[in-house]
């Protein structure tokens, strides 16, 4: 069975029973930024199991994509070296919220793994939590109780995710490949660290909330998660020796086999390497094409680092030029049916990962020089861990290689420091990631998330859930239905003023954190506020009306720059403000102004077309289907809020909009950047902010023609005519100080002065720069011989000297740098440079006679 038919397989075996098809959520968590990565298919369901509100479905199957390279749960320094980790994976669920539990969620996995996909039932055996006694009696219906395998809670106790959270026993299947792949040892069971048994499906049963005192309370919802790797299951089916013998990963290894010469498993590493590459590029294909850009820090710095560890198996293969990006056509042609973004994506995402190799490549051949460089004046032959993480995070060098150029060298790495230096680094990432506003979080136990009924409401009477202090003196007022649109989705939140009987609040900023509480934070202008009061939530309705403006604009701009540009732009980013809005997107070239016009121009065109906005839920499929574009940086349920613009644009958003296109008045771009490979920025205003701006610069262009004494649009032909003016000017400067130069040689030649066998010439020019000054010593080094020249140039309370020395009195031991020390000791000052030309500065003005005498001085006493 090919891994496409177990995915439809999978999923039409639960929709058969009552299960909800959900669609997975992208590589990194919308509104969970305590993850680095969607590393589980229960993560778009955390918050339904602990919760009392109310949840869309009780029954949910999905196909998740999954990224594990980042932070303790990561695989990546094991893929490639064994035949079942992976960086980037596919995990197939089923999930019960408050429905089915144990006996249920069993019984439908015997059902499909027998009756679907037909595993060898001797095959098989189980694990269970070593006090669940509930599980192992209801596997006893299904599996011998020999095969039943009781271990302790590092196996077998799922969670929770942090100290406190949801958390339950679990129940794991396994297949039994035989004594030919283990360890040999006679009491060899599941459990055990070999290849033998291979785990491939997880029953997890969240019944339990840990409290902060370690007490594990039950759970409202109790239920079932599970996760099935798509890539182990297919092994199973296919009878494959590891997931690397796939259709998952069979063509891409074929293609990397062609591109390299080299024969697959190959000898020693080049089985590792193998499959770490086509591992490898399968994440990153999936990565990039969500916008997962390379970078230094944060995800993007995970996904170079997994680039780099692909660059370097590549080197076991003998490659050395830019490979990895070839293989992308091969990742995209298996995957595209069930994603199909892939194939939108392809070229873009082959371009960036060539652009990585490319340079990396030059960083390798630099490595050796860059750590000579960093390593100089070392104490020993150890290399410090701050030294090494330097290496490896600002340089990009990884591990394996600083140590392979280390240990050519000589030196051994304090890899203990290392370590310190990359918890530090993790530790700082974790903590920028977290939504910080609100630490303290115990006040919110027990509550349900917050409604958000904002989209036709500005004002709305409510009652405060919570009151949370903060360390700064602020506070966070969580409401239990608020008008308050929270910050997501790139559109800053609403301010406003939230009052009672005997407070008042002002709210100056509005988040919501990952479990769906809203928090308006702000301060107390009078009273205090109590859990369970009334209150009255009142939206500032100029900063809702602005931030929906350029909100609107922003999904304008989106659209005529597919319309301009072509469908391969997609969004990568997006800032709604009320002052402004920056929309990022994907494009590889140089924006020229000719577009840039044609874009503007065009939402201009729509604003005056006075279109309706008109919002309707949809299901997300429904809305695809329709033509909506959907953003794979966003997290969807199945119903979405879907944005149209007659048939200018069509897209699923969240967010607050005017009513009609005619409201936002003007348009114009007010700034472009390029903010990363591949990756363009625009900014814009709208409405009275788009005339203020227009207003400064005509009130400009005005000024400066009326200082000039012409008409403003005259402004470009004038500065044309002053170009060609000082084009000419400079020729004829460049004429007449060429002769000067000539002339000053001369008369230098003519005056210089003997002193201890050598000749010194002086001139004067308060006028120079030192460009100047070092074109008449080139002429006079050139010209003369057995001569040191200088040149002052003072001016106010200081001076500079430029001194140059002929090349046979180089050959004679004579240093302008020398020269000019001594004389910089004598006046006070700072001097340096070359053995043939140096410069002082003095901190005084010095006079041309004072020069000459301190020279002489200086050249009769052999200083120099």
């Amino acid at each position: 069975m090919r891994s496409s038919e177990i995915r439809n397989v999978f999923l039409e075996f639960f929709r058969s029973r009552e299960h909800v098809v959900v669609p997975g959520i992208p590589l990194v968590p919308p509104e969970d930024p305590t993850l680095l990565f969607t590393s589980a298919g229960m993560v778009p369901f955390k918050n339904f199991w602990a919760g009392n509100d109310q949840i869309p479905f009780v029954r949910a199957v999905s196909v998740q994509r999954c990224l594990r390279a980042g932070g303790k749960d990561s695989d990546l320094d094991n893929v490639g070296l064994d035949s079942r980790h992976h960086t980037f994976f596919e995990m197939l669920g089923n999930f019960s919220f408050g429905d089915y539990f144990k006996t249920e969620a069993i019984d439908f996995a015997w059902e499909f793994l027998m009756q679907r996909l037909r595993l060898p039932e001797s095959k098989l055996w189980v694990s269970v939590y070593q006090d669940d006694g509930e599980a192992a009696g209801i596997w006893k219906k299904y599996v011998r109780p020999e095969r039943i395998v009781k271990l302790g809670a590092r196996d077998n106790f799922w969670g929770p995710a942090g100290e406190t959270g949801v958390c339950g026993p679990c129940s794991e299947i396994y297949f039994d490949r035989g004594p030919g792949v283990g360890c040999g040892r006679p009491d060899c069971a599941p459990g055990c660290d070999c290849d033998r048994y291979l785990e491939f499906w997880n029953l997890v049963f969240p019944q339990f909330n840990k409290a902060a005192d370690g007490t594990l309370l039950p759970l409202a919802r109790r239920g079932v998660d599970t996760g099935m790797g798509l890539e182990r299951i297919s092994a199973l089916c296919q009878e494959a020796p590891s997931n690397f013998e796939t259709d998952l990963f069979q063509p891409i290894i074929n293609r990397l086999v062609e591109l390299t010469g080299r024969a697959y498993p190959g000898r020693g590493e080049e089985q590792a390497a193998f499959r770490a590459v086509a591992d490898h590029v399968r994440a990153l294909t999936f990565a990039i094409a969500e916008n997962i850009m390379p970078a230094n820090e944060g995800r993007g710095y995970v996904i170079r680092r997994i680039l780099r560890r692909a660059v370097k198996f590549l080197r076991v293969l003998q490659v050395r030029e830019p490979v990895l990006h070839r293989l992308v056509p091969e990742v995209v042609g298996l995957m595209k049916e069930a994603y199909p973004h892939l194939a939108e994506r392809e070229k873009f995402t082959a371009a960036t990962i060539a652009a990585e190799e490319e340079r990396f490549l030059e960083l390798l051949t630099e490595g050796r020089r860059i750590f000579r460089q960093l390593t100089v004046g070392v104490r020993g032959r150890t290399v410090p861990g701050r030294t090494v993480f330097q290496l490896y995070d600002t340089h990009g060098l990884p591990l394996e290689t600083i140590r392979e150029i280390a240990g050519e060298a000589k030196f051994s790495l304090d890899e203990a420091g290392f370590e310190a230096e990359l918890e530090n680094q993790r530790a700082a990432s974790r903590q920028a990631s977290a939504f910080e506003g609100v630490p303290d979080r115990t006040p919110l136990a027990g509550l349900s998330p917050t409604r958000f009924a904002g989209y036709d409401r500005e004002i709305l009477e409510t009652l405060v859930g919570a009151v949370i202090p903060l360390p700064d003196g602020s506070s966070s007022l969580v409401l239990t239905e608020t008008p308050f649109y929270p910050e997501r989705g790139g559109q800053l939140g609403d301010r406003g003023e939230i009052g009672g009987e005997h407070f008042k609040f002002e709210v100056r900023e509005t988040r919501v954190d990952e479990a769906g509480f809203i928090h308006h934070l702000g301060r107390f202008s009078s009273g205090r506020a109590e859990a369970g009061v009334s209150a009255r939530a009142v939206v500032d309705r100029g900063h809702r009306r602005r931030t929906a403006a350029n909100h609107t604009a922003t999904h304008l701009l989106h659209a005529a720059l597919r319309e301009v540009l072509g469908d391969e732009v997609k969004q990568a980013g997006s800032l709604v403000a009320d002052e402004y809005l920056r929309f990022d997107f994907t494009w590889n070239q140089e924006l020229d102004r000719e577009s840039l016009g044609r874009v503007e121009a065009l939402v201009n065109q729509v604003i005056q077309a006075d279109l309706s906005v008109f919002k309707e839920e949809q299901a997300l499929a429904d809305a695809v289907n329709d033509g909506a574009v959907a953003l794979f940086t966003e997290k969807y349920g199945e119903k979405v809020r879907v944005v149209t613009m007659g048939d200018f644009s069509k897209e699923v958003c969240g967010g607050v909009h005017l009513e009609n296109t005619g409201s936002l008045g003007l348009f114009v771009i007010s700034a472009t950047a390029s903010v990363g490979k591949g990756i363009r920025r625009i900014e814009a205003l709208v409405g009275a902010a788009a005339y203020r701006w227009l207003k400064e610069r005509s009130d400009y262009l005005v000024e400066l023609g009326r200082r000039l004494k012409i008409e403003p649009l005259s402004l470009a032909a004038e500065l044309d005519r002053y170009d060609r003016e000082r084009q000419e000017s400079r020729v004829r400067l460049n004429a007449f100080f060429g002769a000067y130069l000539e002339s000053e040689v001369g008369r230098l030649e003519a005056s210089a002065v003997e002193v201890g066998g050598r000749r010194l010439m002086v001139s004067a020019q308060p006028l120079f720069t030192a460009q100047e000054a070092r074109l008449l010593l080139d002429r006079l080094r050139r010209d003369s011989r057995g001569a040191v020249a200088a040149v002052l140039v003072a001016g106010g309370a200081a001076s500079q000297v430029f001194l140059g020395v002929t090349p046979d009195l180089v050959e004679q031991g004579v240093r302008a740098g020398g020269l000019l020390k001594a004389l910089a000791a004598r006046f006070g000052g700072g001097a340096g440079g070359r053995d043939d030309f140096a410069q002082a500065g003095i901190k005084k003005m010095i006079q041309t006679e004072e020069l000459v005498a301190a020279l002489k001085a200086i050249l009769a006493g052999g200083t120099g």
